[in-house]
């Protein structure tokens, strides 16, 4: 039979939990850290890394292992948050994807589906023209889009990241008077052909 001094048994309930507090610690920053789900949640945009904006975005990490598991990647992070809001699951929304359809055009995706359609029996080509007056019906032209949502032109020095992607927005000009403090600026998927940007000192950048 072992014996074993009062001593001895202390330090090995001690050893035992500490152990223990370690496994708990390295689970706590594993779970806070996303880049073990994909290596670019780790990667900075802007200052910021991927992981920070799908948190801004109210994006989980349960979201992000979802997500990504389907095909979505870190820099998806609108995206992403677009279908969910619509109530599409990361393996519906990506079913769609992959027929053809646009990540940018969810809201195209929710008519189809009023109208019966499926990703099996969804032609992209063939419904886009089928459908091309509903198309028409969201566009809107982007600088009157831009003076109705930010009229206050006090207000605009303020801001410093401005988000107005997948609007449907048409225009042969965009300018951004007085957002001189703009760092992002985001207008991906519309119909734009340039944009003005003002900043302090006089530049004019257009592109």
């Amino acid at each position: 039979m072992d014996y074993f001094e009062p001593g001895m048994v202390s330090c090995s309930r001690l050893l035992r939990q500490e152990i223990a507090k370690e496994q708990v610690k390295n689970m706590s920053l594993e779970s806070s850290d996303w880049s073990n789900i994909h290596k670019d949640f780790a990667q900075e945009w802007y200052g910021k890394t991927y992981q920070q904006l799908w948190e801004e975005n109210e994006l989980t990490r349960q979201d992000a292992q979802e997500w990504i598991k389907v095909g979505f990647s870190p820099r998806d992070r609108s995206v992403v948050k677009r279908w969910k809001g619509q109530g599409f699951t990361p393996e519906e929304s990506w079913q769609w994807i992959k027929k053809g359809l646009k990540p940018s055009e969810c809201e195209f995706v929710i008519h189809l589906k009023e109208n019966g359609y499926t990703p099996d029996n969804t032609d992209p080509e063939e419904v886009r023209e089928k459908f091309a007056d509903w198309f028409k019906k969201q566009e809107e032209d982007a600088q009157t889009y831009l003076d109705r949502e930010y009229p206050s032109l006090n207000d605009r020095e303020k801001i410093i990241e401005l988000d107005i992607s997948k609007k449907y927005l048409t225009g042969s000009s965009l300018e951004l008077k007085r957002f001189i403090n703009l760092v992002i600026f985001d207008c991906s998927i519309n119909r734009l052909n340039s944009f003005s940007l003002f900043f302090r000192g006089g530049l004019n950048l257009s592109l």
